[in-house]
C-alpha cells in the first residue's frame, strides 16, 4: 500500500514539474510541457482511474498555491480528460468467458469530442465575438513577443492577422495530437514492461463511428456560410475531423499494404510527402471517409483469407 501512495505522490510531483516547465521557455521544456499527462494516464491505466483522480487532486493542490488560474487550466484541459482517457482505456466487460475491453476507435473518437470542446471553451475564453477574440489573440501573442522579440521581427500586421484566424483550428489540432500521443506513449510503456493488461490494441482496425461523417458535413457547410466567431469554432472542428479522418485514411493504407515487398518504401515515401506538402492529407482523408462507405479493409481481409 505504502508502494502504491509512493506512486501517487511521484506522479503529482512529476505532472506539477512538467507543467511548469513551458515558463523556462526552451525546447526541451516545451516538450516536458505536452507530455503533461502522460503520469495522470500512466497511473491510471496501471492501477485505476481512482489512483488518477488521487494524484490529480494532489497536483491541482500544488499548482493553485502558485497560480489559480493554471490551476483551473490543469483541472480542465488536462486532468480530467487525462482521467478519463484511462478510464476508457481499462473500461471492460466479461461476455461468454471472454473480456471485451473498450475498443480503441472509440476512444479516437471520444479524444476527437474532448479536443473539440476543449477548443471551443479556449475560443470562447478569448472572445465571444470575432472583433474581441482577434483583438485578444494579438495581445496575446504581443505578450508571447517580449519573450521571443525575434518571433515578432519575421512577423508584420498581416501575418499576426492570419495568425490569430488558424489559432484554434491549431488549438484544437494540439489537444488532439496531445493526447493520442500522451495514450500511445503510456500503453507503449506499460507494454513494453510487460505490465499493460489490455491487448495492445489493433491500430490497424482504427475507425470513427458512422455519424462522424454526417456531422463533418455539416461543419464544413458550417465554415463555409458562416461568419464570425461561428465560422472559427466551425473551421477549427472540421480541421480537426479532417485530420482524425486522415489517421483513419493512414490505417487504411498501412493495412492494405500489408505483404506487398515495397510497403516499407511506400510508407516512407508517404510520410514524406506528408512532412513536405501538407496538402497531401487531403487525399490520405478522403481515403479514410471512403473507408466508411466501401470497407476497404474488409475486403483486403476477404481477398487475403
Amino acid at each position: 500500500m505504502i508502494k502504491n501512495y509512493a506512486f501517487i505522490l511521484l506522479s503529482s510531483v512529476t505532472t506539477s514539474v512538467m507543467l511548469f516547465s513551458f515558463l523556462l521557455g526552451n525546447g526541451l521544456a516545451f516538450l516536458m510541457f505536452y507530455l503533461t499527462p502522460l503520469p495522470i494516464i500512466l497511473i491510471g491505466i496501471y492501477y485505476n482511474w481512482k489512483y488518477s483522480l488521487i494524484s490529480s487532486l494532489i497536483t491541482l493542490i500544488l499548482i493553485y498555491l502558485f497560480n489559480e488560474n493554471l490551476a483551473i487550466f490543469f483541472l480542465v484541459g488536462i486532468a480530467m480528460p487525462a482521467i478519463y482517457l484511462s478510464y476508457l482505456t481499462m473500461l471492460c466487460k466479461e461476455f461468454k468467458g471472454t473480456t471485451e475491453w473498450y475498443p480503441v476507435s472509440l476512444i479516437f473518437s471520444k479524444i476527437i469530442i474532448i479536443s473539440s470542446i476543449l477548443c471551443i471553451f479556449g475560443v470562447l475564453y478569448f472572445g465571444s465575438n470575432i472583433n474581441t477574440f482577434e483583438t485578444n489573440i494579438e495581445m496575446t501573442l504581443n505578450n508571447m513577443f517580449e519573450l521571443r522579440p525575434d518571433i515578432q521581427n519575421n512577423l508584420n500586421n498581416n501575418s499576426l492577422a492570419y495568425v490569430s484566424k488558424i489559432v484554434a483550428p491549431i488549438m484544437n489540432l494540439i489537444i488532439m495530437f496531445t493526447l493520442i500521443i500522451n495514450l500511445w506513449i503510456a500503453l507503449k510503456i506499460l507494454s513494453f514492461s510487460k505490465q499493460l493488461k489490455r491487448p495492445w490494441p489493433a491500430l490497424r482496425l482504427l475507425n470513427l463511428p458512422p455519424y462522424y461523417i454526417y456531422a463533418y458535413i455539416i461543419l464544413l457547410i458550417g465554415a463555409m456560410f458562416s461568419s464570425g466567431i461561428f465560422q472559427i469554432i466551425f473551421i477549427s472542428l472540421s480541421t480537426a475531423l479532417t485530420f482524425a479522418y486522415t489517421i483513419v485514411g493512414l490505417s487504411v493504407i498501412h493495412t492494405i499494404t500489408i505483404g506487398i515487398s515495397i510497403r516499407p518504401l511506400i510508407l516512407a515515401a508517404m510520410y514524406t510527402l506528408i512532412m513536405f506538402f501538407l496538402i497531401i492529407i487531403i487525399p490520405i482523408a478522403i481515403i479514410g471517409i471512403l473507408d466508411f462507405n466501401f470497407k476497404i479493409r474488409n475486403k483486403y481481409f476477404k481477398s487475403t483469407r
